[in-house]
């Protein structure tokens, strides 16, 4: 990660523009009190693309204080592995940042792509197991990027219908059937789906102690049943 000071101007480092040298001093002595935003670096993974040019395109490409020389390198700066691969080869100059910023965009930045990337995450989530931790973690990561298909404009009626049984598919049986008893049929919508998993976790946030082994359906629990799980 990299840091830059959140007044419009940042301070550049004087290696990278020598003849700013004066402008930097002066403004060196305003900003040290200013607190410094943390830019992410990006090293190819798409589903990371947004956040990153989202924070860069705000603080670096936007700015018109900064030449395109000045962003090129903080760019520069912030790219590693794959995506530095995309650019290289590019020398410092103005005409090469533009180029630089259409060929990862075209790489990295193109809908279709994410959209994909995010559904074939969905899809690749492994099967929690029957810790409430797992649990979480499962809901916590398919709303991430489901979150990011919402970010990308896609309507969950795109794509439910493909999610559901495979969401359901992952979770433990015991989950799974009490979720479905409390739902009263097997008929979901995915943001039905989705809450019903958080109220799960919430109830048994409330029962455990957050690390233990998910035994004992929930429903069953409550209403004081006898099951195959007291056996």
């Amino acid at each position: 990660m990299h840091e830059v000071n959140s007044e419009t101007r940042p301070v550049m480092n004087t290696e990278f523009i020598p003849r700013f040298s004066s402008q930097t001093s002066s403004l060196s002595s305003q900003n040290h009190r200013l607190p410094k935003l943390t830019l992410p670096t990006f090293s190819g993974d798409i589903l990371e693309w947004q956040y990153f040019w989202e924070s860069f395109e705000n603080t670096i490409h936007s700015n018109h204080t900064l030449t395109d020389v000045q962003k090129f390198t903080y760019l520069q700066s912030l790219l590693d592995a794959d995506a530095m691969n995309v650019i290289n080869g590019l020398n410092l100059s103005s005409a090469n940042y533009h180029k630089a910023v259409e060929l990862l965009v075209n790489r990295f930045g193109k809908t279709h792509k994410i959209v994909n990337a995010y559904m074939k995450a969905l899809l690749d989530l492994p099967a929690p197991s029957y810790t409430l931790d797992s649990i979480r973690n499962f809901s916590d990561k398919s709303e991430v990027y489901i979150r990011g298909l919402e970010s990308l404009g896609q309507c969950q009626d795109t794509y439910g219908s493909l999610l559901i049984p495979v969401m359901l598919g992952k979770l433990p049986i015991t989950v799974k059937s009490n979720i479905t008893r409390e739902n009263g049929n097997d008929d979901w919508t995915l943001g039905n789906l989705r809450k019903a998993i958080q109220r799960e976790i919430s109830i048994q946030e409330a029962s455990t102690n957050g690390s233990e082994s998910y035994d004992i359906p929930t429903a069953s629990f409550h209403a004081g049943i006898e099951s195959e799980y007291y056996k």
